[in-house]
């Protein structure tokens, strides 16, 4: 599920889209992960770190059970 320049998706919201597309998998996005380095002031406007892993993973067993959620380490590569 791309983020679609909705850097600030609340979890809830986002485990409702899940829910809606039917997702069977969801690898969420930390927006911490994101370079906000001074070259990239722009985007520092645009995206703010909301939430965890974790909670997001709480909202989404509530409102779509059977999506697995895949974490990614950091600049890693995962085969779905």
């Amino acid at each position: 599920m791309p983020p679609s320049f909705l850097p600030n998706l609340p979890q809830a919201k986002a485990a409702a889209l899940a829910r809606a597309l039917k997702a069977k998998v969801v690898v969420p996005m930390n927006n911490g992960d994101i370079d906000l380095s001074p070259s990239r002031l722009p985007l520092d406007k645009l995206i703010r770190k909301r939430g965890t892993v974790g909670e997001f993973r709480r909202c989404l067993t509530e409102s779509w059970p059977s999506a697995k959620v895949v974490e990614t380490p950091v600049g890693e590569c995962v085969r779905l």
